[in-house]
């Protein structure tokens, strides 16, 4: 491990050659066009003249040498985001916290370890943010100190990685980024399965919901793969079929030929021209769409919402932040109510007359996602004497947790819970002409 002398010299060294390259790329002209290849050789020849002047802490070796220039293209080569851009390569991270200057953690498998890695100061990561935010079109400055925005590295595995920055005075000590890292290698329900987060016959079960157009809501508490699950059921969808996408952070990928993506918008400055996800879900109405998936359902857009999926726009999917079913049922409820002065019964039959199925994820100690229960919302049930009804639902679906193995890994399997799919469910499988095998339940249909 590298003595605080040594830290500092190297240090400084990066800063001495960063400070040459950019004067010698802006004196070849637009930076736009140097390549990355233009940015290693100026790093190159300003270690040669800097070492020559008598400088300290320059490289005395090649593979030094390689490692300082390719240090100083990360931190000011177009669309390089400096220290973490070993991390952004890495197929194994999957998520990248920038808590300081002196402060990188990293998600390694499910685990959250601290990287060897640190930026100079609250100013590179400062410059860091202005990169990745400029590219995305946002501004994030005292004015606007909180910003959520997709990574542009086109041709990259990170490419439309999901980005969320905050600065001074929001940040009480440091500039913080993170940034959840965009992974096409789970975008699909087998690739699931080979991740555990669900077994062979739950992936064909979702894939049944999908085609016989029952309307789903994923939930789940953060970072738990909603997002993901969202993207890998929307892949089961038809390719004759019209899809339209609304997040307010563009990060859905269905490859699909009818795909049309709409994301909201923050006001700008003077306070003007915000769209938000409500407004989109109405819009969306009028553009013919077969499907409606809304990356997450968090405030008064629900009613629009679970409306499009009651008036012919079955087979629309959506996420929820809740920990569980009935969770998601309750938040749902509440988000109703932010734009609506419906009586609790009616938002309930709302709800329950849209809403066919929930899925919930977990992620557990050693950092494994898993489905944990498929329920479904069967229907309304009216309460007596004066009192509120209920929503009816039945789990379908559940993962038994076996504990954990020696190691720390999470052991379980997925069963049946011997509950069939109810009248409602029955009959959107008959009209899709979708076949649900009996014995998959533990008892007949």
């Amino acid at each position: 491990m590298a003595s605080p002398d040594e830290t500092a010299a190297a240090r400084e060294a990066l800063r001495r050659v960063t400070e040459a390259v950019q004067d010698d790329i802006a004196g070849r002209g637009p930076v736009a066009r140097a390549t990355r290849e233009d940015y290693l050789s100026a790093a190159r020849d300003a270690m040669r003249r800097l070492s020559e002047e008598g400088v300290p802490g320059m490289p005395a070796d090649e593979r030094s040498a390689d490692a300082l220039a390719r240090d100083v293209y990360d931190a000011v080569g177009p669309g390089r985001l400096g220290p973490i851009e070993p991390l952004l390569a890495a197929d194994a991270v999957t998520e990248i916290m920038v808590n300081g200057p002196d402060e990188v953690w990293a998600e390694v498998g499910g685990v959250i370890r601290r990287a060897r890695v640190s930026y100079a100061d609250d100013d590179a990561v400062r410059a860091c943010i202005s990169r990745i935010v400029v590219a995305d079109g946002k501004l994030c400055d005292e004015a606007h100190p909180m910003c959520d925005c997709v990574l542009h590295r086109p041709g990259e595995a990170c490419d439309q990685s999901r980005v969320n920055c905050v600065v001074p005075p929001i940040a009480v000590d440091h500039p913080l980024i993170d940034i959840r890292k965009f992974r096409k290698d789970v975008s699909t329900l087998d690739a699931l399965v080979g991740y555990g987060t669900i077994d062979e016959m739950l992936a064909e079960y979702l894939r049944r919901l999908v085609a016989a157009r029952m309307n789903v809501i994923i939930t789940g508490g953060t970072g738990t793969g909603k997002t993901t699950l969202l993207n890998a059921m929307a892949r089961c969808i038809p390719d004759t079929e019209r899809i339209v996408t609304i997040e307010d952070t563009p990060e859905l990928s269905i490859d699909k030929p009818q795909v049309v993506r709409m994301a909201s918008r923050d006001a700008n400055a003077e306070g003007r021209g915000e769209v938000t996800i409500r407004r989109l879900v109405k819009n969306a109405l009028r553009q013919r769409p077969d499907r409606i998936i809304i990356g997450e359902c968090r405030g008064e857009e629900a009613m629009e919402m679970l409306q499009a999926m009651s008036t012919g726009h079955d087979g629309s999917l959506s996420t929820v932040h809740a920990n569980d079913p009935r969770d998601a049922l309750s938040r749902l409820n509440v988000m109703v109510h932010y734009g609506s002065e419906l009586s609790e019964d009616i938002v309930k039959q709302v709800i329950a007359s849209a809403v066919d199925y929930i899925v919930a994820l977990h992620r557990f100690p050693d950092g494994s996602r898993k489905v944990v229960e498929v329920t479904e919302v069967q229907g309304y049930a009216a309460g007596g004497d004066g009192g509120h009804g209920v929503i009816t639902t039945a789990p379908i679906w559940r993962y038994h947790d076996d504990g954990q193995a020696g190691d720390g890994r999470q052991l379980g399997h997925f069963e049946p819970t011997g509950q069939v799919p109810g009248a409602r469910a029955r009959a959107k499988f008959d009209i899709a002409h979708v076949d649900v095998d009996p014995t998959w339940f533990g008892r007949g249909l």
